[in-house]
């Protein structure tokens, strides 16, 4: 039994709620209130979740600083080893993801650096989303 290959963790699998084709947002989905909740789980190399820990608590104030509520960091204790989740809470996805896109888009140094390590650190990741129900 190998490791698995390789794998950038910024090429994540989004599950995310659908409806009519696209995502679900309280703006296009009747205009409730609904708040989500979005958890990024990284698996990392052998012995490097410390590293990935650092960024995701980078990543945790940087998201609050957009908005995002309820940021917790986690490591694993029990099943597969070597991983690394970050949750948070959102209201809007369209915020979330047209904010996302314009730091893409221009990345400062210090937003290379996190994904550097991220790169470097992780061997994969997924991405989570849920509905808030209560």
């Amino acid at each position: 039994m190998g490791f698995p290959e390789q794998r950038n963790p910024h090429v994540l699998l989004h599950i995310a709620v659908q409806q009519k084709g696209g995502l679900c947002d309280r703006t296009t989905c009747g205009g409730g209130s609904s708040m989500y909740m979005m958890r990024l789980v990284y698996h990392c190399n052998r012995g490097k979740s410390p590293e990935v820990v650092q960024c995701l608590k980078v990543l945790n104030q940087l998201y609050t600083s957009d908005g995002c509520t309820h940021g917790k960091v986690y490591v694993d204790r029990m099943g597969r080893m070597d991983r690394a989740v970050y949750e948070f809470e959102l209201e809007s996805l369209d915020q979330f993801y047209t904010v996302l896109r314009g730091r893409y888009a221009n990345l400062s140094p210090d937003a290379q650096r996190l994904v550097d390590s991220l790169n470097e650190h992780a061997v994969e990741g997924a991405r989570e989303l849920y509905e808030v129900v209560e």
